[in-house]
Protein backbone atom coordinates (compact mmCIF):
# COMPACT_ATOMS: atom_id res chain seq x y z
CA UNK A 1 0.00 0.00 0.00
CA UNK A 2 1.39 3.33 -1.06
CA UNK A 3 0.71 6.40 1.13
CA UNK A 4 0.62 9.91 -0.27
CA UNK A 5 3.02 12.56 0.96
CA UNK A 6 0.10 14.33 2.70
CA UNK A 7 -0.81 11.15 4.61
CA UNK A 8 2.80 10.69 5.72
CA UNK A 9 3.04 14.31 6.91
CA UNK A 10 -0.28 14.02 8.75
CA UNK A 11 0.89 10.84 10.48
CA UNK A 12 4.17 12.49 11.49
CA UNK A 13 2.39 15.57 12.87
CA UNK A 14 -0.06 13.40 14.82
CA UNK A 15 2.78 11.34 16.27
CA UNK A 16 4.54 14.54 17.32
CA UNK A 17 1.47 15.83 19.14
CA UNK A 18 1.02 12.50 20.88
CA UNK A 19 4.64 12.52 22.03
CA UNK A 20 4.42 16.12 23.28
CA UNK A 21 1.16 15.44 25.10
CA UNK A 22 2.57 12.33 26.75
CA UNK A 23 5.69 14.24 27.81
CA UNK A 24 3.67 17.09 29.32
CA UNK A 25 1.46 14.64 31.19
CA UNK A 26 4.48 12.77 32.53
CA UNK A 27 5.92 16.01 33.91
CA UNK A 28 2.60 17.01 35.38
CA UNK A 29 2.91 20.55 34.09
CA UNK A 30 0.22 23.14 34.67
CA UNK A 31 -0.29 26.22 32.55
CA UNK A 32 2.53 27.84 34.57
CA UNK A 33 5.59 25.53 34.56
CA UNK A 34 7.51 27.85 36.92
CA UNK A 35 4.79 27.52 39.55
CA UNK A 36 5.09 23.74 39.44
CA UNK A 37 8.89 23.90 39.81
CA UNK A 38 8.57 26.33 42.69
CA UNK A 39 6.10 24.06 44.44
CA UNK A 40 8.46 21.12 44.11
CA UNK A 41 11.39 23.10 45.49
CA UNK A 42 9.26 24.42 48.34
CA UNK A 43 8.15 20.91 49.20
CA UNK A 44 11.76 19.72 49.20
CA UNK A 45 12.72 22.54 51.56
CA UNK A 46 9.82 21.65 53.83
CA UNK A 47 10.92 18.00 53.84
CA UNK A 48 14.45 18.98 54.80
CA UNK A 49 13.13 21.24 57.54
CA UNK A 50 10.98 18.45 58.94
CA UNK A 51 14.00 16.16 59.01
CA UNK A 52 15.98 18.79 60.95
CA UNK A 53 13.14 19.18 63.39
CA UNK A 54 13.11 15.46 64.01
CA UNK A 55 16.83 15.57 64.80
CA UNK A 56 16.24 18.07 67.56
CA UNK A 57 16.87 21.36 65.77
CA UNK A 58 13.16 22.14 65.94
CA UNK A 59 13.27 25.67 67.36
CA UNK A 60 15.88 26.97 64.97
CA UNK A 61 14.33 25.13 62.04
CA UNK A 62 10.90 26.55 62.89
CA UNK A 63 12.28 30.09 63.06
CA UNK A 64 14.10 29.67 59.76
CA UNK A 65 10.97 28.30 58.12
CA UNK A 66 8.89 31.21 59.40
CA UNK A 67 11.53 33.65 58.13
CA UNK A 68 11.49 32.02 54.70
CA UNK A 69 7.71 32.10 54.58
CA UNK A 70 7.70 35.78 55.45
CA UNK A 71 10.34 36.46 52.78
CA UNK A 72 8.26 34.47 50.29
CA UNK A 73 5.15 36.48 51.20
CA UNK A 74 7.02 39.74 50.70
CA UNK A 75 8.38 38.63 47.32
CA UNK A 76 4.94 37.44 46.24
CA UNK A 77 3.45 40.80 47.22
CA UNK A 78 6.12 42.67 45.23
CA UNK A 79 5.55 40.36 42.25
CA UNK A 80 1.77 40.85 42.38
CA UNK A 81 2.24 44.60 42.74
CA UNK A 82 4.51 44.73 39.67
CA UNK A 83 2.19 42.42 37.76
CA UNK A 84 -0.81 44.69 38.31
CA UNK A 85 1.12 47.87 37.50
CA UNK A 86 2.68 46.55 34.30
Amino acid sequence: MKLSVEAKVAAAVAAGFIALTAGAMAQGQTSDPNKNATSTMSQQREDRQEAREQRGDHREARDQREDRRETHRQREQRYQSKKHKG
